[in-house]
């Protein structure tokens, strides 16, 4: 099957696409199909309005974001596809929606839109505008069956209880395009509005506080113990080096899974951090001893939210935590900071680690809603389906886990 981005050009405005091999797709009025970095570049100033004016917060959707992804992720290979919906005027956005094709997901010509998986794509949470945001969602799905042919659409890592869940079950409820939620789970967030030390005392008790104390001053007489934050006018170049530089000494360097092993994620990397902070929506952090990094982390902001993006610690230094000092001083920082209402933990479901520092929980779901025109038979089996998809994953997850791990996840 030809998939539907390669034999695609055009200009802003863009002309609909070309599928070849097949019956030309019908045209859904006010919206363009966006397949590569430079089709996303005419878009920068309406997208950025769309952004502020957001029905939910969002960086996995925002230009910052989502835009470096396409220069280095190579989207054609991966079947990535951003539906954009025009508002009421030609200057103004009403919906980006980036998904990923795949056209036999259950191993049946029933092709689907998913959340496009990778090591960066922590949400599926679209950007849809604060104006009519069913309106903006329906007329996305019904260009994802027009132009894909696409039965039904999958948002995975939702928030389960935002204005986007709200909207998809209004838009059901008004349409009658059935809806299922196929998974739901929990990640750790960090709700503020709280000072540090009451949080502190509040998330852990008195035994475990005077151990991250101690763990901290221990550290600190091997040298000078600083939290720095990159501070604008520096060499960001030099803060996402260090970083990469950090992640591929330790285990994910020896087993080839750190970012500087993947030119793709690395190059992604260095991309996006310069484009967010450039827009202010970048915040990074670094625990040197004597100028040395022990652990950095970043985070994104859009709105009055926060997301956390990757850790990196120097392992030589394990017996002291210093990931886990870094988190509590990040912590801190976050707390202290105006204008942040929540920070996504980005984490998976019972992450080792975040999940005993930070102890408010996020509702997430991976929610099903059938395109306009999918009978209410057929996407009873879709659901079925990637119901018995994710049961027989997590079955040969844990097969794995037992043979070669020696545990169960």
């Amino acid at each position: 099957m030809t998939h539907p981005l390669n034999n695609t050009t055009r200009t802003w405005p863009f002309a609909r696409p070309a599928t070849a091999g097949r019956t030309p797709v019908a045209e859904v009025p006010r919206t363009y199909i966006l397949g590569n970095a430079n089709q996303f570049s005419r878009l920068i100033a309406p997208w950025r309005r769309l952004q502020q004016t957001a029905v939910e917060p969002t960086i996995a959707a925002a230009p910052g974001w989502l835009l470096p992804m396409y220069r280095h992720a190579d989207p054609q290979a991966h079947g990535a596809v951003t539906i954009a919906v025009l508002g009421d005027t030609a200057d103004r956005l009403a919906a980006v929606v980036p998904l990923h094709l795949q056209p036999a997901r259950w191993l049946l010509p029933l092709p689907c839109l998913t959340t496009w998986s990778n090591d960066f794509c922590f949400s599926g949470l679209p950007m849809i505008a604060a104006d009519k945001p069913s309106a903006a969602l329906e007329t996305a799905l019904r260009a994802a069956r027009e132009s894909f042919y696409a039965k039904a659409v999958l948002f995975e890592k939702i928030p389960a209880e935002g204005p986007f869940m709200a909207a998809l079950h209004d838009l059901s409820q008004t349409t009658g395009q059935p809806l299922a939620i196929v998974d739901a789970f929990e990640r750790a967030g960090l709700e503020t509005g709280q000072e540090f030390e009451a949080w502190f005392a509040g998330n852990f008790k008195r035994k475990k506080r005077k151990e991250l104390r101690r763990l901290r001053t221990r550290l600190g007489e091997q040298g000078t113990l600083e939290c720095l934050t990159y501070q604008p006018g520096e060499d960001l170049s030099q803060w996402i080096d260090e970083f990469l530089s950090l992640e591929s000494a330790g285990w994910k360097g020896r087993a080839g899974t750190a970012l500087a092993c993947n030119e793709a994620m690395s190059g992604f990397l260095e991309t996006a951090l310069p484009m967010l902070q450039a827009n202010r929506e970048l915040i990074f952090w670094k625990l040197a001893l004597d100028g040395k990094p022990l652990a950095m982390l970043f985070a994104m902001l859009s709105g009055d939210q926060a997301w956390l993006g990757k850790i990196a610690f120097n392992e030589d230094y394990a017996r002291f935590s210093p990931g886990v000092l870094l988190v509590l001083d990040v912590t801190k920082d976050l707390l202290s900071r105006d204008g942040i209402r929540r920070v996504d933990s980005s984490a998976i479901p019972d992450h080792p680690m975040i999940n005993h520092i930070w102890r408010d929980r996020i509702a997430m779901n991976d929610v099903l809603i059938a395109t306009p025109g999918t009978s209410h038979a057929t996407f009873h089996f879709i659901k079925t389906a990637e119901q018995a998809r994710r049961h027989a994953r997590s079955g040969a997850k844990s097969i794995y886990h037992r043979l070669f791990k020696g545990k169960t996840k």
